[in-house]
């Protein structure tokens, strides 16, 4: 929402924790409410959605995926990222499992989840974003270098990227 608010894209966010859409507000000056991506009712639609790093935490995905294709513009946008089941973890074992992490996802399930709820998927991708501690002390390790160059080559990234366009026959 900020990055938009920088480039001059009207943006909205949501968020669960009512500490969260305090420090947005306050922090940032931006546009944000609590409520959850399940029951989110804006009475307004949106050319696009982005959930980063979210589908993986919700009770239920399919009502979030159901949620999201009506409130979106028809041909609207969704980009979904969530933490790749079958990638390299960095470190080992990072983003597996409850409290944190409801669901687990590839790209073959991911895939089906967002087509059965009515999207096309026109590019998937997996990255190595989120990198827990890679970045942030200034370089890279050779392992580090290694698990980047392996995880573009094989696809098996720690994270998976698709971009869907709604389906308006659904």
């Amino acid at each position: 929402v900020q990055f938009c608010k920088t480039q001059g894209i009207k943006a909205f966010g949501i968020d669960i924790e009512r500490e969260q859409i305090e420090w947005a507000r306050n922090k940032w000056g931006l546009d944000v409410c609590q409520a959850s991506v399940e029951n989110f009712q804006p009475g307004y639609s949106f050319s696009a959605v982005v959930m980063a790093d979210v589908l993986e935490h919700v009770w239920d995905p399919v009502a979030a995926l159901i949620n999201i294709r009506s409130i979106l513009e028809p041909k609207g946008f969704l980009v979904v990222q969530v933490p790749n089941l079958l990638g390299i973890k960095v470190p080992p074992g990072h983003s597996w499992g409850v409290p944190h992490h409801l669901w687990q996802f590839n790209q073959k399930t991911l895939t089906r989840i967002i087509v059965e709820n009515g999207f096309e998927v026109i590019s998937s991708s997996t990255g190595v974003l989120g990198i827990i501690g890679m970045y942030e002390k200034g370089f890279l390790s050779f392992k580090e270098q290694l698990y980047i160059w392996l995880a573009k080559k094989f696809h098996i990234g720690n994270r998976l990227m698709l971009i869907c366009k709604k389906n308006d026959y659904k």
